[in-house]
């Protein structure tokens, strides 16, 4: 069959969530040249909320790792059964070779891509392989109208206002090497708050509830924690309207850049050219070091790439965007 005449597509994602929030360009583009067609998407549990009820994602398939061969069985016979006409394989896995799909992207990682692209180019790279476009005009929607009214309740619960400028501070992130101290980030709260009243909002996982604790205490009447309080979508909402985001290199920093939202990313191991925002608003902070960025599970020294920056630093690049707006002053 001829490619463009494919009406059920599965794309096949990654599993933690800030990774596959760079790949939805991907079904943007999908969307965009196959309007009438079903997509479905095969995902980890982490993000699977970030595509369940979405108007552009027909099925959503879970993937769980410590899942029995059994069931993992039983999810590829329900995918067979549904006869895809097009796989786009993001993980390159051996998927296709079990779904019979009518056309389905390599196995092998494509000449196209390169190591050293952002990954959400590297990612769309794929569709090159089988000759889809992938130029954007309508990004895919990362939440919903309901998603945002439930953030607005959040908000009126604790008398604030998300029609009204506020920050946000995401303390968090997956791995605990790419996480800057939260006292610093207090004292960054403490800065911001000299130079402009808005209030600052805290956000991130349930897991990430204690170090959000750490930093609310004894700010309470300008620092409101919403950690652990949100689903992905309404964590979204959130960003979406917020002034400033203020994070590690996380999930939060690509929802917040995918919206081109004023943004300042710290960076310490990961590589800033392949994660890092492409918004003209995004500030990244990071130290430069012979050893950094290193990519590296664990590190070799004492974390210096992220204990030798400093408060200073950061607000700095703080100013630095919200001065743009005039919306700080020094």
């Amino acid at each position: 069959m001829n490619i463009m005449d494919s009406r059920r597509i599965l794309v096949v994602t990654l599993s933690n969530l800030g990774d596959v929030i760079l790949t939805t360009p991907v079904f943007a583009a999908l969307r965009e040249t196959f309007p009438a067609a079903e997509i479905s998407a095969f995902v980890g549990p982490k993000a699977a909320d970030l595509f369940q009820d979405h108007p552009w994602v027909c099925h959503v398939y879970v993937y769980e790792k410590k899942a029995s061969l059994r069931e993992k069985l039983d999810l590829i016979m329900r995918i067979r059964r549904e006869s895809f006409d097009l796989v786009v394989d993001l993980r390159h896995s051996l998927l296709s070779l079990f779904i019979s799909p009518g056309k389905s992207t390599s196995i092998f990682r494509w000449r196209g891509a390169s190591k050293k692209a952002h990954a959400v180019d590297t990612h769309l790279s794929i569709l090159g392989e089988l000759e889809i476009p992938a130029g954007l005009r309508n990004p895919f929607p990362l939440f919903g109208q309901e998603h945002l009214e439930r953030a607005r309740a959040l908000f009126q619960a604790r008398k604030i206002n998300l029609d009204e400028p506020f920050f946000v501070i995401v303390p968090g992130a997956r791995s605990h090497l790419k996480r800057w101290p939260a006292k610093r980030f207090k004292a960054v709260a403490r800065l911001l708050r000299e130079h402009n009243h808005a209030p600052i909002v805290l956000l991130g996982d349930k897991q990430e509830r204690t170090v959000c604790n750490e930093i609310g205490e004894d700010l309470e009447n300008f620092v409101f924690n919403l950690c652990g309080e949100t689903t992905i979508g309404e964590f979204a909402a959130i960003l979406g309207s917020a002034g400033l985001v203020v994070t590690n290199d996380s999930a939060a920093l690509h929802l917040a850049d995918l919206q081109d939202r004023r943004l300042v990313a710290i960076f310490g191991p990961t590589d800033e050219k392949r994660y890092g925002p492409r918004n003209p608003r995004a500030r990244i902070v990071r130290k430069e070091l012979f050893c950094s960025p290193c990519g590296l599970a664990q590190c070799p020294y004492k974390h210096e790439c992220l204990d030798h920056l400093s408060v200073e630093e950061i607000f700095r690049a703080c100013a630095d965007v919200l001065q743009e707006d005039r919306l700080v002053t020094l």
